[in-house]
């Protein structure tokens, strides 16, 4: 099938750094036309990250592709009256300042729906719009923590840890692209635009492997597994002669050709590993052996 599936789409791009970038982008891939709104001057703080001297930010670049750029300063009278004209001829505004920063300014969800009632208004912050935290600052590591994802991650002797890359940014730009998708598909249904509010601590949340339901069902913690998975094994990374070797076992089936593979096939009917519960009450001994 020939084309794009939104390349009939208009997106006013405010989003800055990571997470909201990513959003757009993959907007941008599905087909969108973004047109990304900077600051005069200095542009996204993005744009000075690594690269070769005197270019831009590889992974501005990288976080930017397939979009229009424009310098506005919305702080400025004339400034917003050019955005609002844009807002008129867009279908999707997407932002992940803090929570009341386009209010202060004069451009929350009213304002911007009085230009076109049709916007989908698209808000990312680190605590959403509302509650004891709203307007608080955030970067990955702060939505990994307060998401709960930095506590169950890390060795079981060492403190948490981080998950790798900017994890909670990418996180929150796949959601904030969900929503996005999911309000214009609305949008032309019913004539109206929507605001969205997301939270990057509630997409990090979100992603913690049903433990709050675990826990709140069966009384049982999160704890720190390292590489390994806490209701089954093998399940780990395991070190080589040459290197590391990944594997991971989450089938009796499976289990049973591991065993095969290693040379050792009355394992996978012992009784002790014959089962996922058996088998994680065993970790330590399945990954000794595999070891």
């Amino acid at each position: 099938m020939p084309g794009r599936v939104l390349e009939d789409v208009r997106i006013l791009d405010l989003t800055r750094v990571v997470a909201g970038p990513f959003a757009t982008a993959i907007l941008a891939d599905l087909g969108a036309d973004v047109l990304k709104v900077e600051r005069p001057g200095t542009g996204d703080d993005y744009r000075y990250g690594p690269s070769e001297k005197g270019q831009t930010s590889l992974s501005f670049q990288n976080t930017n592709r397939g979009k229009r750029s424009i310098t506005l300063d919305v702080r400025r009278p004339e400034g917003r009256a050019l955005l609002l004209r844009l807002v008129g001829q867009s279908d999707a505004l997407v932002e992940n300042f803090r929570a009341d920063w386009l209010a202060r300014h004069g451009l929350d969800a009213a304002a911007l729906h009085a230009a076109n009632p049709r916007l989908v208004v698209a808000s990312l912050s680190g605590f959403g719009q509302t509650g004891p935290r709203a307007g608080e600052g955030s970067y990955d590591i702060v939505a990994q923590a307060a998401g709960g994802f930095l506590a169950m991650t890390g060795f079981p002797d060492g403190p948490p840890v981080r998950g790798g890359g900017a994890l909670a940014d990418f996180v929150g730009g796949l959601y904030l692209a969900v929503g996005v998708v999911s309000g214009l598909l609305e949008a032309r249904r019913t004539g109206r635009g929507r605001a969205l509010d997301l939270s990057n601590q509630d997409a990090m949340f979100a992603i913690t492997d049903s433990w709050a339901t675990i826990a709140a069902g069966l009384g049982v913690a999160a704890e720190r597994t390292g590489n390994q998975h806490p209701f089954t094994a093998p399940y780990d990374c395991y070190a080589a002669r040459d290197g590391h070797v990944a594997i991971g076992c989450a089938s009796n089936k499976l289990f049973r050709r591991v065993c095969e593979a290693i040379g050792r096939p009355e394992l996978g009917t012992d009784e002790r590993f014959r089962t996922h519960r058996g088998r994680a009450a065993r970790r330590g001994e399945i990954n000794a052996i595999l070891a």
